[in-house]
């Protein structure tokens, strides 16, 4: 048995990988864009369809934890690797004749304009995407949905909300807050400077991610989507104060400006959570 990670090299990969590494006895390869000296990673492009073709050939998974993503905020780009780049997986996969189980992951972003009495969201809200990259991972949510039905390919989502682990990017709000932390203990900046912290949003570390992303690998139903995520909201200001306080440092160091002055556009949720009814009950069986 081996299992594959796309987008291993990412800041969710890099955490999910040994975790997953542990669990399955060592037999996980990671693949991603980045050049990285190991004997359990490859190199390529999910963009590059020779590239994903020979990849899929050589390691003949039986599992694939497809993280693989971009949010550039272009929708040519993000639609290549979110999009396109799933595609490419699934048409490998039927080439080689592989009885091999996806796991898609997916985002939050997919359900895009929700209000806050529509809280908790399940997996039946209607997507209404607002940026890029969740209509970009809302393309990828069906298309894998289509090789389900059309081509039989063993596939399952994951659609996950906010991850609260170390090492994203910047353009998320933990990686910024992690950033910006770290510049503050090195006396770079004085404050920490946000825009609009009231936001509530549905975070998740990366150990109970990780169990409940293998819940859907193993026991997920073929073409269904399951929500990934704590089921409770957290404001943007609490989430901050406690990873202020595990470094020793008070909150009174937040400054909360307005969302343009820090460069923040775009539509803002206000209130998103998970409903995580579905994956708890193939969680406890």
């Amino acid at each position: 048995m081996t299992i594959l990670v796309t987008g291993a090299n990412g800041g969710f990969g890099k955490v999910l990988l040994p975790i997953l590494q542990k669990k399955y006895k060592g037999a996980v390869v990671g693949t991603g864009r980045s050049e990285v000296e190991s004997a359990d990673y490859f190199s390529r492009d999910i963009t590059d369809v020779s590239s994903v073709t020979e990849l899929i050939a050589r390691v003949k998974p039986s599992l694939i934890f497809h993280l693989a993503g971009s949010f550039t905020g272009l929708f040519e780009n993000d639609f290549q690797v979110n999009t396109l780049g799933a595609k490419y997986l699934f048409d490998s996969i039927l080439s080689e004749k592989l009885d091999t189980r996806v796991v898609v992951v997916g985002s939050a972003a997919e359900y895009g304009a929700v209000l806050a009495e529509d809280n908790p969201i399940p997996e039946t809200f209607p997507c209404r995407p607002v940026s890029v990259y969740g209509l970009t991972k809302n393309y990828q949510t069906e298309m894998a949905k289509y090789y389900a039905r059309t081509s039989n390919i063993d596939v399952v989502i994951a659609r996950v909300f906010n991850l609260a682990v170390p090492g994203l990017s910047q353009r998320l709000f933990y990686g910024r807050a992690e950033a910006m932390i770290q510049a503050y203990k090195n006396k770079q900046i004085s404050k920490v400077e946000f825009g609009n912290l009231s936001s509530e949003r549905d975070y998740i570390g990366i150990e109970d991610a990780a169990t409940q992303l293998i819940a859907i690998a193993e026991r997920g139903t073929l073409g269904e989507v399951y929500n990934v995520g704590s089921g409770l909201p957290k404001t943007m200001r609490s989430l901050l104060i406690e990873m202020l306080s595990k470094d020793g440092i008070s909150g009174d160091v937040i400054v909360e400006a307005s969302s343009e002055s820090v460069g923040r556009k775009g539509f803002d949720v206000p209130r998103i959570y998970a409903d995580i009814s579905k994956v708890a009950s193939i969680q406890n069986n």
